[in-house]
């Protein structure tokens, strides 16, 4: 699909997570040019960059093993100047891909916080209505049909408690 506006309505109108996974960074970035943004100016392309980079590594995480998994773009490596949450998403990619196993809760949790990163990312881009739509997919998995300890597990990862001092 060469049109980023057509891309754009397949990704995000509704969030289709596997649709995203599937797809290049560059494919992504313009998809992401063509939606809504209620801001003025030119985004950062570097910013816009590291938000789909978040946003590609949780939802290929996410990837039911099987045909889905088949034929997803891996990432390089991540470089050191990287920020470390993007290095431990990209390391929890290859983890559950290497795997050949369904992403745990604790690598859940570790998916859907880059997920959320990217969303905070793309509204401090004013694309602040993919954000809301990226927010109500991390809110849907969070909450969808999990027992209260895998749930809690997933939760701890995405959000570590403080660690004392």
């Amino acid at each position: 699909m060469s049109d980023p506006a057509e891309l754009a309505k397949k990704l995000f109108e509704p969030f289709d997570a596997v649709a995203i996974a599937k797809q290049i960074t560059p494919n992504v970035m313009d998809a992401i040019s063509k939606t809504l943004r209620e801001g003025e100016g030119v985004p950062d392309r570097n910013e816009l960059r590291m938000a789909v980079f978040y946003l590609l590594y949780g939802t290929r995480t996410l990837l039911p093993v099987g045909e889905n998994r088949t034929g997803v773009p891996f990432p390089k490596e991540t470089r050191a100047t990287e920020p470390a949450e993007l290095q431990a998403a990209q390391t929890n990619l290859y983890d559950v891909f290497s795997s050949g196993q369904e992403a745990t809760p604790e690598q859940r949790g570790i998916a859907l916080k880059s997920i959320h990163t990217a969303a905070e990312q793309l509204a401090a881009l004013s694309y602040k209505v993919l954000a809301k739509a990226i927010i109500k997919f991390t809110s849907h998995e969070i909450s969808k049909s999990m027992e209260p300890v895998r749930r809690q597990r997933m939760l701890n990862a995405m959000f570590p408690p403080p660690t004392p001092k």
